[in-house]
């Protein structure tokens, strides 16, 4: 299940929203993966999403890694889903990966976590 942590225990400035995951398994994250990000992202599902633009700091943690491995990234909001889309995609943002090493080990590791789930499930799509 991916999920949203309360964003309120990490610290931030002004400018960056933090946001912490838990993705524990490989169907949601192939689900929530935005290989559409020149990068990748993710998409992240949130009652008020985030403005287009908004710079996010993410800490991640991965299915399949110890719950003191959480990985952190800085990624900006690339997509917004709002409440109107017809039901299409959940309500919530798509956060696309910068382009700095942690970001592109990150990338790796999702593709290389999602390469052996299912075709049937797919990455997210907009």
């Amino acid at each position: 299940m991916l999920k949203l942590i309360d964003e309120r225990l990490l610290p931030s400035d002004d400018k960056t929203q933090p946001l912490m995951l838990d993705i524990t398994d490989r169907g949601e994250l192939r689900q929530s993966y935005m290989p559409g990000f020149l990068h990748g992202g993710l998409f992240i599902p949130m009652p008020k999403p985030l403005p287009p633009g908004s710079k996010v700091l993410l800490v991640i943690r991965l299915p399949g890694e110890q719950t003191d491995a959480r990985r952190t990234i800085h990624g900006k909001v690339g997509y917004r889903s709002p409440s109107a889309s017809g039901g299409q995609h959940p309500v919530g943002v798509g956060v696309a990966f910068g382009d700095d090493e942690a970001c592109l080990t990150l990338k790796r590791d999702i593709e290389r976590m999602i390469a052996t789930v299912s075709r049937d499930v797919r990455s997210f799509s907009f």
